[in-house]
């Protein structure tokens, strides 16, 4: 129950509150980084599907996005998360934030594939968007990482 609420809690701040905290245009993605600590912490992600499906609705029912971008983007973000463990140990913040820089990467990737050839969004991200994208939420999930106890308790 108290995933659930934190989870609606990061998704009421992503949607409302993020957006206008942006550095260069880039907004920290506290619903992944939330995502992907549960997984890390309790190794398996398939307890939390339906969570990311939810998240993934609500977050496409309230942004200005074309409707399943957030959807898509979060499934290939924990599908490729649930992947790494496999390869990653869960033992330290290093491989962490390297779980959560792949998989913000798989995030942004989904986002931009899907706007561009499923909706013809027609925008333009540059490279260093992209890398700014990731870093900034693998930051703010290693600010995460110290509460992962009480947060996955």
């Amino acid at each position: 129950m108290k995933k659930a609420f934190l989870l609606g809690c990061a998704v009421a701040l992503q949607a409302a509150v993020l957006p206008y905290l942006d550095v260069y245009g880039v907004s920290f993605n506290i619903v992944l980084a939330l995502l992907v600590l549960y997984g890390f912490a309790e190794g398996s992600w398939r307890r939390f599907l339906a969570h990311v499906c939810a998240a993934g609705l609500v977050l496409d029912a309230l942004a200005g996005a074309p409707f399943g971008v957030f959807l898509a983007g979060l499934l290939a973000a924990i599908g490729f998360s649930a992947a790494g463990t496999l390869f990653l140990p869960h033992e330290n913040a290093f491989h962490f934030a390297a779980l959560v820089a792949f998989s913000s990467a798989w995030f942004f990737l989904a986002v931009f594939g899907y706007g561009q050839f499923v909706v013809s969004l027609g925008a333009s991200v540059t490279f260093a968007g992209a890398l700014a994208s990731v870093a900034y939420t693998t930051a703010g999930a290693l600010a995460l990482y110290p509460f992962r106890k009480w947060i996955t308790s």
